[in-house]
């Protein structure tokens, strides 16, 4: 007998109502405790909300977000992963069982208020479910995170959920459709990453869903890259923007100028990296920075240069040590990991995977796309192509993060 039933569906039709009634009808059972949406960004995400509150029942939590969506030169990312490969498409996932209770909680205005919203939404989710914050059991209860990666706030919500408990959170940003001209140009700087709870979609927004779970589970990050022997200090950083985009500007690095110790240790010049407008993407997505935590690596992507100055999305201190970091054999690792869970879950009924559009464009220049859908196809899924990853109290880049639901009665 089944303690979790898991199901999964997709749609391609362009209309919202039309594909969310087609995917609404593949993942629709009884005793549906949670439903997980994820959409490509091409889609009107008002309506498509309006199509799903229309048909959730009222006893479903409902959470959901659209992908980093970009088609421009040599960079096109926006696919949702299914059990079928990558997809345009909207896609859901229904889990169904008596032994999860799960409470999603809506943040908004967070770039004015993140402290006040975000720990609201701690307290009351932990509230609805009768736990102790400071006193979660992390193998019976876990949290996922959607961030409206533009409001540039994410880092100092997760950092707040530190402080606030020791609740494990998995999850992604979304920035939605983002234009070549408005991101690398001087326009509005990138897409909007609407956040779809029952209340509605909005921008500017975040949500999370804390899960009280009977079922075992795992939570994992997985990245191909190691450190180097390349250690750097971050001596001087400052805030800047890319358009509306918050970045992180690291100014010095061993207290020198931070482009030419990074150019240094890497042996080249600076125009290996691009210019500032117009990145070396392919480069930078091979030799990105990084910290450790406990043998994990947490990468900093470079996003572009600027003067003598190097810019990354990531949130990054003065004091942080970083290394250069070095590529191995992504397919092998991420194998090497999914065997792994399924050896410690026993059984893998569902899979939620948030993997960055960076390392799914890494995996398509090396044609190793179709190699990864056969590894991820052992469970029912659904995967969301992000701008950012979460795992635990950080965010970072070029990474997979991934939530695996087993079974009590076929672990």
């Amino acid at each position: 007998m089944q303690n979790i039933k898991i199901k999964t569906g997709f749609s391609q039709k362009e209309n919202e109502e039309e594909a969310t009634k087609e995917v609404f009808e593949k993942i629709n059972q009884d005793n549906m405790k949670l439903i997980i949406m994820f959409c490509h960004g091409n889609y009107n995400q008002l309506k498509l909300n309006r199509a799903w509150r229309a048909l959730i029942p009222p006893e479903t939590a409902f959470i959901g977000c659209p992908s980093l969506t970009m088609n421009i030169p040599f960079f096109r990312v926006g696919d949702m992963l299914t059990n079928q490969g990558y997809k345009d498409c909207v896609s859901a996932m229904s889990i169904a069982s008596d032994k999860i209770e799960v409470v999603v909680n809506l943040m908004r205005d967070i770039k004015n208020n993140w402290k006040k919203t975000s720990t609201q939404a701690l307290v009351d989710g932990a509230k609805t479910l009768n736990l102790d914050l400071k006193n979660i059991d992390n193998e019976k209860c876990f949290g996922l995170f959607f961030c409206d990666t533009m409001s540039g706030c994410e880092d100092d919500i997760l950092e707040n959920f530190y402080a606030s408990s020791n609740l494990l959170f998995v999850g992604g940003g979304s920035t939605g459709k983002m234009e070549l001209s408005s991101w690398l140009f001087k326009g509005k700087g990138g897409g909007s990453g609407y956040i779809h709870t029952r209340e509605g979609a909005f921008t500017d927004a975040a949500a999370i869903a804390i899960i009280k779970s009977g079922i075992p589970f795992k939570i994992d990050l997985i990245t191909n890259f190691y450190p180097t022997q390349h250690k750097f200090e971050v001596t001087k950083v400052s805030e800047t923007h890319m358009g509306k985009m918050k970045m992180w500007k690291i100014e010095e690095l061993n207290g020198r100028p931070a482009l030419e110790e990074y150019t240094k240790a890497l042996g080249v010049s600076k125009w290996s990296l691009g210019i500032e407008h117009l990145p070396n993407i392919k480069y930078l997505l091979n030799h990105p920075l990084g910290f450790m935590v406990k043998e994990r690596a947490y990468i900093r992507f470079i996003g572009a240069r600027k003067g003598k100055s190097l810019l990354m999305p990531s949130k990054i201190e003065e004091g942080k040590t970083l290394y250069l970091m070095e590529k191995t054999d992504l397919a092998e690792v991420i194998r090497q990991s999914i065997d792994k869970l399924k050896n410690q879950l026993g059984f893998v009924s569902g899979l939620v995977l948030f993997q960055c559009g960076l390392q799914k464009l890494d995996a398509d220049s090396l044609k190793e796309t179709a190699s990864l859908v056969k590894t991820f196809n052992i469970a029912p899924l659904i995967g969301l192509t992000t701008f950012r990853e979460y795992y635990g109290w950080l965010a970072f880049e070029q990474s997979l993060v991934l939530l695996a639901l087993g079974d009590v009665a076929k672990k």
